[in-house]
């Protein structure tokens, strides 16, 4: 039942948002304007909120006589936060490009991914995935690091 709540609260935020995007002044231009950006991101919350919302409503349905299944997992919980209070200081001494695949593989064992194939490749294409879309498409810069690590940012992007 909750994330039917959740899930109407962020379709009717994605909704107001995306609206509140055609106030944006932009410039006209051949390149990503300023509106593009929130817009696609606006577009995705939307469509995974209404994901969420069929897929509760089918568990709900589902699941009407059944006491829920969610539990806390202390040790998943702990080590997301720790992970992520870690992954700020890399960012900054070690840089995106070599942090983040880092960071995606401890998370994603942590959150219980096992397979040799996936846990690789998953944080290799999330970061050059992001890595394209932002410094090359968008021109937007990401942290390089210090020293040596700067420099070895530089051979990426």
């Amino acid at each position: 039942m909750r994330n039917i709540g959740i899930s109407i609260v962020i379709i009717l935020l994605s909704v107001f948002l995306f609206y509140d995007t055609f106030s944006i002044e932009a410039a006209a231009s051949e390149e990503i304007g300023p509106t593009m950006w929130p817009r696609i991101l606006l577009i995705s919350l939307f469509i995974f909120g209404f994901i969420l919302l069929i897929h509760s409503l089918y568990r709900l349905k589902k699941d009407s006589g059944e006491k829920s299944g969610d539990r806390f997992d202390a040790v998943k919980f702990w080590g997301f936060l720790i992970l992520i209070i870690m992954y700020i200081p890399a960012l900054i001494y070690i840089g995106f490009i070599i942090a983040t695949p880092i960071w995606i593989f401890m998370l994603a064992f942590i959150a219980g991914m096992r397979k040799v194939l996936p846990l690789m490749l998953t944080p290799l294409v999330g970061t050059a995935v992001v890595t394209f879309l932002f410094p090359v498409l968008l021109r937007i810069s990401m942290p390089r690091g210090v020293g040596f690590m700067r420099e070895v940012s530089y051979f990426f992007y």
